[in-house]
């Protein structure tokens, strides 16, 4: 992909994470076409309408309502996932995977080469039900992940030790079945986030309320329906990545095949995420402490996969990302 020639967004799921996506992209000079598409067609005309009045005040692109058979075209596939619309977590979570059903079935007709970002939750079970359903390899199917947690918990370390949160390097890993800050590898400009405390004589008992902040946070914007922003913006960013071959560094949702010393899961690790989607998936040290709670939270995306079937059916290929 590149970013002179005007690229196809079918962005699946025509609620608030899909709009708050699409209004990011609004304001980046990216030339794209969006294409909205929702199992309710109405929603996905309403919300391409929307964004093409608040399209005058922003950068020019051609966003449009279309159907599963536009998927096959796409360059790019972003599975917002189901609006709320007064459903439960469990409704939503299920018109999800029928929407990843969806299109699976539209790229069993081609369109290899495509790639899969995954904003909805429960992220990381969505993450590797979309490699399934799709049959594509790993490194094109990427899910949002931890990225949130991660960029909040930096945000916080910088307010708390009064830096830039651009100078706060700290992972948050893991995901659906348990986050894990990754604090033996955190650093403040260099210096171990250890180092930092000992020079500002704050405990260890505050960096873990901070980590413990961060995750209410991410939680209540998810609760209270005001996080398509943040979840939109993370989407926005990962694009950013692919369309411009940037080779960012992110915490987010990969499939894993030994890495981590996990299989038929899905969480966030670190990756370098460029045109092709996963270029290669990073070891970050992780102290003895920290590799148990890394493990228990695979294991239980291990077992939701396996609860609802999906590691009996027929695997799509295992690429081998470096």
């Amino acid at each position: 992909m590149h970013p002179v020639l005007q690229t196809k967004i079918a962005v699946v799921g025509a609620g608030e994470t899909g709009a708050g996506f699409a209004h990011s992209l609004l304001l980046s000079d990216f030339n794209v076409e969006i294409i909205f598409i929702d199992r309710i067609p109405a929603r996905a005309v309403e919300t391409a309408l929307d964004l093409q009045q608040a399209m005058i005040f922003s950068h020019p692109h051609e966003i449009r309502a279309g159907t599963f058979a536009d998927i096959g075209h796409a360059d790019l596939i972003v599975i917002a996932g189901a609006s709320r619309n007064g459903q439960t977590v469990a409704d939503v979570e299920a018109e999800t995977m029928a929407l990843l059903q969806d299109v699976g079935r539209e790229l069993s007709h081609g369109n290899s080469g495509v790639l899969i970002l995954v904003g909805a939750a429960p992220n990381d079970l969505l993450t590797y039900a979309a490699w399934k359903y799709s049959g594509l390899p790993r490194n094109q199917v990427i899910g949002t992940g931890t990225m949130d947690e991660s960029a909040t918990l930096r945000y916080l370390l910088g307010r708390h030790f009064r830096v830039d949160p651009r100078s706060v390097h700290v992972y948050v890993l893991g995901g659906d079945g348990g986050q894990v800050p990754i604090w033996s590898s955190a650093t403040i400009a260099g210096m171990s986030i250890t180092e930092a405390c000992k020079s500002h004589g704050c405990p260890p008992a505050v960096l873990n309320a901070l980590f413990r902040e961060a995750q209410d946070r991410v939680r209540q914007a998810a609760n209270h329906r005001n996080g398509h922003f943040s979840a939109g913006a993370a989407l926005a960013w990962l694009a950013s990545s692919v369309l411009r071959n940037e080779n960012h560094i992110f915490a987010v949702s990969s499939v894993l095949h030994h890495e981590y010393g996990m299989t038929d899961s899905a969480f966030s690790v670190p990756v370098v995420i460029g045109e092709k989607g996963i270029d290669r998936i990073l070891r970050v040290e992780v102290n003895d402490e920290e590799m148990p709670e890394l493990l228990a939270s695979g294991f239980r995306t291990q077992e939701a996969v396996r609860k609802i079937g999906l590691v009996e059916q027929q695997r799509a290929p295992v690429s081998e990302i470096c």
